[in-house]
This record gives C-alpha cells, structure tokens and sequence, in this order.
C-alpha cells in the first residue's frame, strides 16, 4: 500500500454520509415545527416562543421584506441586542431567500458601516436606540418598534422564495491583514450538513436544550441558535450580563440545567475560577482556540462529556471535534465531521506520514465559496487539492501547522503566520498595525501576544513614534477604539526607539520587550520623546502601583489621568477602595475627578483636602462659554462617573456638571426629601448659572430629584430646555393612569414580576441578592458606607413624594431589558405629569448596564441628538431669559 492511501487512511477521512442536501436550513426547522407546533422552541428571561409562533413571526418577517422589495440572495443585515428578535429575524431572512449579515451592536460605527457598504446590504434590521450608530448608511432601515404592528398584520401564508441549498445563509465578517475585515460566505447546504452532523456527534435529541452564549456576529452562534430548532430541543439564550459574568454564568446553568454548552477556553476556565462545581449532566464543547491538558482535566472533573471542536469560520462553524478523555499531553482536535475531509500536506503538496508536521487543509461539504468582493483571497486562500486521485476536490488552507498522530486523530501545532485568536477571536494582527499606522504621529507598529503567568493572552502594541514626542497610550486606545472592536484594541501600548531586527533585517518579535504589570520586573523601554515623570514621593509611588494594578497597565504616568486611561464606573470604584487598603484615607469616588492623576490624588491626600473641599457641585467637563451646561443628578456619588463618561460623549463645548449627595464622610445626615434635596442641588445650581435655559438629567432616583429641581426653576420663572430621565421610576400612587385599592397597588410595585412569571422572578431576585453580597463582601470599607444611610433616608424620601403635574416636556430613556410588572410601568407612568410633551428612547441593556459600555454610548449619542433638536429651534422658540 502506498504511503498516501495509507496516510489518507490516517486522517480519518470518513465515506460520504447521507444528509439532506435538497433543504435549507429553514426547512429543517419547519419541518420540526410540523412535528412538535406546541412545544417550547426558544426562552429568553420571561419570553418564550413555541415552534409554531416562531415559524410564524418568522413567515409574517419574510413577507414584509418581501414588500420592502427583497430579491433571492439579498443580503439582510441585522444589529439587534440579546433576545429571541435576532432568532426571528434570521428565520425571516431565510425564508425570504436573503442572506443574513450579522452585526454585533458592540462593535465601532465605522466597522459596522465598513461590514454594511462591503456586504452591499440593502436593508438593515435593528432597533430604534441603535439607529444613531448607523447615520452613514443609505439603505432601507427596518426598526423592530416601529415595524412591529406593520409585520404582525402582514399574511402568514409562505411564499416560494426560490432560494436552494447552494444559496447563501449568511455572510460573517472576521478579521482581515488587509486592515480591513473579510465577509466569509456560507450556504445552506454546509450548515445543514453541520447540524446533521453536530445532531449525531456530539449529539443532541429533543429533550435537549442549548445555552446560547455567543455573540451573533461569531459563527459558533450558528450551532447553537439552530441545532436545537432541528431536533426538537429548546434554544435558552443568555443575557449580555450573564455571558460577560461567570458567576452568573454559573448560576445559569444550574437554574436552567441545559444539556450542553459550547464556549471558549477563556470562557470554561473563567467559570473553573469562579468557584463552578459543574453539572454532570451536561456536555460541554470547548473550541476557538486550542485548549490546554490541565483545562480538559479540569473540566472532566465537572462535566458529563467533553469534546474539543476546531474549525475555521471558512468551513462553516466546526470541521473537526474529538471526545477528551483523561491523559497526558496534548488534546487532540480530532477528525473530520461527516462529509468533511482534512489533509496534511508539505510544502511540495504531499501527505506527510504521521508524526510529521504539515499545513493542516479542509475540504468537503462546509467549504464556502469564498469571500465577499474578494476575488484574489478567495483564489489565494481556496485551492484545488495538490493530491492527483483528489484533483476535483477544493481545499481551505487553514494556515495551521498540524500533525497526524499514530491513531488517526490530529494534533494542532501552532500557525505558519501571524494570525492569533484570544478568548476565540480570531484576529490578524496586521488589521490592527493598519489602525495604529493611520495616527499622524506613528510611523511604525508592531502588534505581538503576550501571555501573562495565568495564561490570559494579551495583546502589545510596540510603537514607533513619528517625530520627538509620542502620542499618550490613552490617545491611541481612543484612536484604536473607533475603528476595531474591543477584543482587538491593545492591552497596552509601549514606545520604542527603534524595534530589534534579525540579521536579515526583519522585526525580530521574539525579541520585543516583555511588559510584565503583575511582576514588575522593571522599567519598559519608553520614547525619549514622551515625557515619562517618576514619582517623587513613596505615597506617590504607591498610587502609581495601584493605578498599574486597576487599569492593567505599565508604564503609566504620574500625571496620566485616570478616565482618559480606561478608567471606568467600577474600575473608579475598585481605585479607592485599594487607596484606601493601602494608604487608610477614605477617598470618596467623586474627588477622582477633581484629582484624576497619581500627582493630583497625592497632593490630595497628603492635604486630606478631600474632607475640606467637597462640594454638591462637581464639574465633570469644563466645556466652552458658548454652550449651556448639562447638570446631572444621581442618588450616589459614584455613579457621577457615569456621567463622566456622558460627558465625553457630547460635542467638546458643552459644560458637563455633577451634583451629588452631601456628606460622603458619614458625620451629619443628608436631606430627607424629594423638595428638600432639590432645592440643596438647585441653590448650588443657580450660584453657577444665575439664570436659564437649563439643561438637567437624573438617573434612577436621580430622575426624580431632577424633575422636582424642572419644577422648582419652572415656578421661579426660569426656562427648563431640557428635562431628560435616565430608566427613572414615578414614585407615589399612579393616580393619574389608574386608581386602583393600595393593595393592588403595593402587590403590583413589588411583585408584579413574579405574577407574570415566578420562576424568572425568582431567579432574577437570587440573582441579585447575590450580587449585592458579593458586593459587601468585597466592598467592606468605609467607602463605600456612606451609601446605607443614603439609601435608606432616600427610599423614604421617594416613598412620600407626589409629582405634580409638569408644564413643560420630559425626556426619558429607558432600558430595553427591564423586569416586567403586572399592571404599569412605573417609567412610562411621567407621561401623565408631562404636560408639555413626553419623549421616549429604548436604550440597550437593564437598569445596571445601560450605564456601562457599551450601552452608555447608545445614551451618549441619543442625548447629543436632543441637544441637536434643541440647537435646530429657530430662536423665536428658545428662551430669552438668557443673558
């Protein structure tokens, strides 16, 4: 027998399976629908589809686009937050015989505008409060708000669209070394060949159900929205939070009790370190990126079944899988799927034996036919296979370096290029020197991995800087921000003089500088250009250490400021409760931004300043003299950095201040209502600005606060412009939608939720609790104190207030993932107070994460917006009380 048959023999390379190739994927799933109309299809919190209401919301989504004027195979593109809306409107694409785009809302508008004109998609389906991301594009917008009784009233009666197997389902777009991302495109005919595959090994039956926990815009999410939906099982998707926390993570799976989950490694071994016991009962997939022996051995402690899964997005979500099992040495990535083939070839395109490296290529029923508007890459990258017996067959080049192993099953060893893939992104580290080479002031990059000794893989930008000064690490993660998503923007950015080269005058990246924050092993190699000053003072000097600790970075600067750094609500949060371990003065959050760099926090603390200095009144942004200022109003004084972080995101000139509680130090108590609290905020409002127009805005209880300071300036004569309330909620009886016993009343504020749904309500209610735990736990100091009596005295305050009605408009956002109650919802309920207008934004996220990233930009830029309209006026309409 000769050595190839021999080796072919090796690779695994099964004969064809059967699998039906005459359907589409949503025919697979119409024909379970068939089988099982009334059976539980997809659960999100509360919600929950049947397969008979989602085949129809799918049906009615198809016809409407059809109306729109859809033709076979246009692409569709979609941004929506988590929900069960995604898996409708990917169901409603396909039958319209579109392709689907899948847009992740966390990435930058630039990227997402590239994705939209690269992909050439006509039309694009989100949400209202993401609109704003999209202002460039030219296309047909379809809003879910404002679409949804349009859809509902449209037939149920599906229509022929003529799409075929070979037709495309949709088109993912994945770093690119060009600079810019690539749109993978996939057909039907390779999915459903995955999901026939994937139902068998690893397998899944009708009693089954699949946590969902990744981002659309990552190919995995394929298997996991519809494997379930083709066998009868059930799709349970995670909320944002709960993907991003492995603690409730954890306490997802064990109140849901699916039975299998794919993730990352990151992901498996940020629940290992959060204390997961792991369920016996469920199967747990692992791929992404290549998982290390001691993760496997981990998880085999914890979990029913283990499988490693490999596959590149070009041969449509998983080519490879293998069953881990208890050993020693490398895990193993398996052999091909069914109708899937892998080879290992040398460079002269012949098998290797076994225990040889090669390149590792992949043909057979999920090869996609390329990439979108790349016609070179596409040849460059898909091949004919090199082996004469195979000469029809086309083969992805994977650019991995893998070995056949005496048993057959292959061993991944490493890449032939620079392409890297953290926490399962795969990324091309040249799109990312791209951005950095577009500063002005950079004239060299190199982007390289570092791993830290827990093995987290990090990102390093080394910098070559364009002239004698370089520009700051906080400018070129900004810089980095509005062109790449998160998991590609550099951990840390170092300056160089020059970057070590190898004799023939390549960078030599082995020899780049090792940044190690946890250690500190010494100083970094920094231009000597940039200004890099050395504390001065041991106080000085510990500050310094827990900044380098808080932000994850080295070096930093005395005098970088913390915010412009990456400093975040909870980063901000951690900072003085370090600061206050280790030095013993308890710092209130909101001195951070009157003292934001290791220099200023010293001098502060050494004056103890802080103590003296406090004021209701904090100025966020300076801004210029020709806009009128925005005051803030939130019930505790960290959350002024959240509107810090507002503050950044409106146009330069407008003044940004913050009024927070009085007494951060504990010693007197804070005013105990509604009116009194307005009128101590409004007296140290008017000492700035004697006379009005007057921009305000309160989150939660600080909404309240902030339409009581609307009325006390509206009685006086002043002109409110702006009244804008951040998820805040109508204290008092709702008097003015409906009178109801108090009974009903109380048991609906407090317990509607779990009237609707007991189960949720409960796990949302544990859920919680435990965070507020956790918080007390690790929160257990001084700073963070001052917070009991404040919430006690303002829960009664809030309880004995009465809004009265208002004559001018209110402004409200609210979060789109909030609890729902019985009866009404207390945030709507300002509509009935608002006598000169009410206004409503749905923002992403719930009551606690719409004020982070990256929600918080969804609010940033629908605040701008209001101003904008404001701006827009003829002045007939302004105030002219100004002076």
């Amino acid at each position: 027998m000769s050595r190839p048959v021999a080796v072919t023999t090796l690779a695994g390379n099964r004969p064809r399976t059967p699998y039906p190739d005459h359907m589409c994927v949503h025919d697979l799933i119409q024909a379970q629908t068939r089988l099982t109309p009334d059976s539980v299809a997809a659960e999100f919190h509360q919600q929950q589809l049947t397969y008979s209401e989602l085949d129809d919301r799918g049906t009615r989504f198809a016809n409407y686009l059809h109306r729109l004027g859809v033709t076979p195979q246009s692409p569709v593109g979609v941004c929506l937050e988590r929900s069960l809306e995604p898996l409708v409107a990917f169901l409603g694409v396909m039958k319209a015989g579109c392709a689907y785009i899948p847009l992740d809302p966390d990435l930058p508008a630039d990227r997402l505008a590239y994705m939209l004109e690269d992909s050439e998609a006509a039309i694009l389906v989100t949400s209202r409060s993401l609109v704003p991301r999209f202002a460039a594009y030219r296309g047909v917008v379809v809003t879910l708000e404002e679409s949804l009784a349009t859809v509902a009233a449209e037939s149920a009666e599906r229509r022929q669209s003529g799409v075929q197997p070979d037709d495309l389902i949709y088109v993912i777009y994945t770093s690119g070394s060009t600079g810019q991302p690539k749109g993978v495109m996939i057909r039907h005919r390779s999915v459903v060949n995955l999901l026939h595959s994937m139902r068998k090994e690893p397998g899944l039956t009708a009693d089954d159900a699949i946590l969902a926990i990744t981002t659309v815009s990552f190919d995995i999410s394929v298997l996991e929205l519809f494997l379930p939906l083709t066998v009868g099982g059930r799709v349970l998707l995670a909320d944002r939070d709960t993907v991003t926390d492995a603690r409730k993570l954890a306490a997802e799976l064990a109140a849901r009790r699916p039975a299998l989950m794919q993730a990352t490694p990151a992901t498996w071994r940020m629940l290992i370190d959060s204390g997961w016991t792991g369920d016996k009962s469920l199967k747990a997939l692992c791929g992404g990126e290549p998982m290390s022996r001691d993760l496997a051995a981990e998880l085999l402690k914890r979990v029913g079944s283990l499988w490693n899964m490999y596959g590149p997005t070009e041969t449509t979500v998983w080519s490879l899988i293998a069953p881990v099992h208890p050993d020693s040495g490398a895990v193993p990535i398996g052999r091909p799927i069914a109708n899937t083939t892998a080879y290992i070839l040398n460079a002269q395109g012949q098998l290797v034996p076994a225990g040889v490296p090669g390149k590792l290529y992949i043909g057979g029923e999920g090869l996609a036919p390329g990439y979108k508007n790349r016609p070179q890459l596409t040849s460059q990258m898909f091949i004919a296979n090199p082996l004469p017996e195979c000469s029809r067959e086309r083969l992805y080049d994977t650019g991995d370096l893998a070995s056949y192993r005496a048993d057959g099953n292959i061993e991944l060893l490493g890449r032939v290029d620079r392409q890297v893939k953290i926490h399962g992104h795969r990324i091309e580290p040249e799109e990312i020197e791209s951005v950095l080479m577009r500063h002005k002031r950079v004239s060299g990059a190199v982007v390289a991995v570092r791993a830290r000794p827990d093995e987290d893989k990090r990102l390093i930008a080394y910098i070559l800087p364009a002239g004698p000064l370089a520009p700051s690490s906080s400018e070129m993660r900004s810089h980095c921000e509005k062109f790449l998503p998160v998991y590609m923007v550099p951990a840390a950015f170092l300056f160089v003089d020059a970057f070590p080269t190898t004799l023939n005058g390549k960078v030599d990246r082995n020899a780049l500088p090792e940044p190690d924050v946890a250690l500190r092993r010494g100083p970094l190699p920094e231009h000597s250009g940039r200004e890099t000053i050395a504390p001065r003072t041991p106080l000085e000097s510990t500050l310094l250490r827990i900044f380098e600790q808080i932000l994850l970075a080295h070096p930093v600067c005395v005098t970088d400021n913390f915010f412009e750094s990456g400093g975040t609500s909870l980063l901000a949060a951690q900072l003085v409760l370090n600061i206050e371990r280790h030095t013993g003065h308890n710092l209130p959050v909101a001195a951070l931004f009157q003292a934001s760099t290791v220099r200023q926090l010293a001098q502060m603390l050494e004056n103890r300043s802080y103590l003296n200095a406090w004021s209701p009144l904090v100025e966020l942004r300076k801004g210029g003299s020709g806009a009128d200022p925005l005051f803030c109003i939130h019930w505790l004084d960290a959350k002024l950095v959240t509107f810090h972080k507002i503050a950044s995101l409106l146009r330069e000139d407008r003044p940004v201040y913050g009024l927070q509680p009085r007494n951060p130090d504990g010693t007197a108590e804070p005013p105990d209502s509604i009116k009194e609290m307005a009128a101590v905020y409004l007296r140290e409002i008017r000492v700035c600005r004697p006379r009005g127009p007057y921009h305000l805005a309160g989150s939660c209880l600080g909404g309240v606060v902030a339409f009581e300071i609307a009325q006390q300036l509206t009685a006086a004569g002043e002109q409110v412009e702006l009244l804008l309330l951040i998820d805040a909620f109508m204290p008092g009886p709702l008097q003015y939608l409906h009178r109801r016993p108090y009974l009903v009343e109380h048991v609906d504020r407090y317990c509607g939720e779990f009237l609707l749904s007991p189960l949720a309500a409960l796990k949302r209610w544990l859920q919680e609790s435990a965070s507020r735990m956790t918080v007390k736990v690790r929160g257990n100091s001084s700073s963070v104190r001052p917070s009991r009596p404040l919430r006690r005295i303002t829960r009664r305050a809030e309880a004995e207030y009465r809004p009265r009605p208002y004559s001018g408009t209110i402004t409200l956002f609210i979060c789109s993932d909030g609890p729902f109650r019985a009866y009404e919802d207390r945030r709507l309920a300002w509509s009935s107070v608002a006598g000169g207008g009410f206004e409503v934004y749905v923002v992403p996220g719930n009551h606690s994460t719409m004020e982070q990233e990256p929600n918080i930009q969804a609010i940033g830029e629908q605040l701008q917006s209001c101003f904008d309209r404001l701006d827009r006026k003829p002045s007939a309409f302004r105030s002219t009380t100004k002076q």
